[in-house]
């Protein structure tokens, strides 16, 4: 069992995605992303009550199932 802490979207936050790279070809999808989140519920009273994701960055590949 793992006992972690929970967050959830902040209620003022919609959070952002941008998509800076999109390859039909190559089958890629790059951009970067800010979030917050505030801790719903805790296992430990020392985490933090909000976290801020301001500068996220991601690189994926697409795959087509059918």
């Amino acid at each position: 069992d793992v006992l972690a802490t929970q967050y959830v979207l902040s209620p003022n936050d919609s959070g952002e995605i941008q998509i800076s790279r999109y390859s039909q070809v190559e089958k890629i999808v790059e951009g970067n992303f800010k979030i917050s989140l505030t801790k719903q519920w805790p296992y430990d009273a020392n985490n933090s009550d909000i976290l801020n994701f301001t500068n996220g960055t991601f690189k994926g590949i697409i795959i087509e199932y059918q």
